[in-house]
């Protein structure tokens, strides 16, 4: 796989994080965080949180916009987000219709999930907790 495959399919990858994590957004009593945590991206979210310091503030009022988009990992920014917004747009109403018409199925998907945790013998696979709690969400449907 050459270098620009490579790229497009880590964006690709941090596209679909940001995505669990506004369906994680919708879903009442779950946070988008931790899904970052789950899968991976918090340090790297947490980072570019924090590089949105008086340098970055320094780089704006000096119009340096290229720097500044650097110096605040805009692209990684720009994709999560990006997958983040797409979700919760696409999910919430679908949240609201299952919290309406489907509640004891969807509250029941909701305590698996935090039935399950990663440190449980039942699975010490972060992100195939998450995936499974999503599968069970298209299930229950």
């Amino acid at each position: 796989m050459n270098t620009k495959t490579s790229s497009h399919l880590t964006r690709l990858v941090l596209f679909l994080k940001g995505m669990l994590m506004g369906i994680a957004d919708v879903i009442p009593g779950v946070s988008g965080g931790t899904i970052a945590f789950i899968t991976g991206i918090y340090p790297q979210l947490l980072s570019a949180i924090n590089s949105l310091d008086s340098h970055a503030f320094k780089l704006l009022i000096n119009v340096e916009f290229k720097k500044l988009w650097l110096h605040i990992n805009g692209p990684f920014i720009l994709v999560l987000c990006a997958g983040i917004l797409l979700s919760v747009f696409l999910f919430a109403n679908l949240i609201k219709f299952l919290l309406v018409h489907h509640a004891i199925k969807l509250w029941a998907l909701f305590f698996h999930a935090f039935a399950t945790p990663p440190q449980s013998g039942y699975c010490r696979d972060t992100q195939l907790v998450a995936a499974m709690s999503i599968c069970t969400l298209f299930l229950v449907l």
